[in-house]
């Protein structure tokens, strides 16, 4: 199953983003702050890593959705987001509907995010993704070294944002690494310090459309095309397991 649905930029009062998603929900591991989030966008804006209404972010286990969501209004570019617990997924659906809602009045140019319900195991090309992003210290080994297959037979993908140090990357298969930053970051609740990193690979920026994985192909295609428009979406949010003190802000939200 997938959702994507236009997000405006507006003012860029990201606090404001949160703050409508967070009333809502509780923090999933391995959730990083807004303002941690907030300097990786700067750092790949920085040191030209990302190019604005052109690259392609994949989010890697999005959860919430919440990075998903910040990372493409402030980069201006589309994000990609994969989670494979159903139940999360759905939960990113409702933030995309709560925020839609409270940005209505703002609507501005914008640019789109696309979730997707699936297993990161099956995805057989990162072609036509330019930057891959996830909080991969939490991938088991197998995972991580299909990430690492992925990546490197990739033409497209040359960016990496990785919270794992480079042994780690090393051991896991990643090749030809080059560490381009590193971030200092903290996680959402606890408030615990780790590092984010980001790295990036020599690759021609072109991709081979035929090559798209078809769990991404129409989505990446109408966006190079320029054809990737806000589209009705219309998701079952009955049988959604939230907490007993979530329940009755999930029905009054529905």
């Amino acid at each position: 199953m997938c959702l994507f649905v236009c997000l405006c930029r507006g003012s860029q009062n990201f606090t404001h983003l949160y703050i409508i998603l967070l009333d809502m929900f509780v923090h999933e591991q391995g959730e990083i702050t807004a303002g941690s989030v907030h300097r990786i966008c700067n750092k790949l804006l920085q040191l030209g890593l990302i190019q604005p209404k052109r690259s392609v972010v994949l989010d890697c286990g999005s959860g919430l959705g919440l990075p998903c969501l910040h990372l493409a209004m402030y980069l201006q570019t589309l994000c990609l987001g994969i989670e494979l617990d159903y139940n999360l997924f759905l939960c990113s659906v409702m933030n995309l509907k709560k925020v839609t809602a409270a940005r209505l009045n703002e609507c501005r140019p914008c640019m789109p995010v696309s979730f997707v319900n699936g297993d990161i195991l099956q995805i057989k090309s990162l072609e036509g993704v330019n930057c891959l992003y996830g909080f991969d210290c939490l991938f088991p080994p197998s995972l991580l070294e299909h990430m690492a297959t992925l990546f490197n037979a990739s033409e497209s993908t040359r960016v990496l944002v990785s919270f794992c140090n480079e042994r780690t990357l090393h051991t896991a298969g990643y090749r030809q690494l080059e560490l381009r930053g590193k971030l200092s970051v903290r996680m959402r609740g606890s408030g615990e310090a780790t590092t984010a990193f980001i790295y990036m690979k020599d690759s021609r920026s072109q991709f081979d459309r035929n090559s798209v994985d078809a769990l991404f192909k129409e989505t990446i295609e109408a966006y190079h095309d320029g054809n990737l428009h806000s589209r009705e979406f219309s998701v079952d949010l009955n049988n959604l397991y939230l907490p007993r003190s979530l329940r009755k802000r999930k029905q009054a939200f529905i």
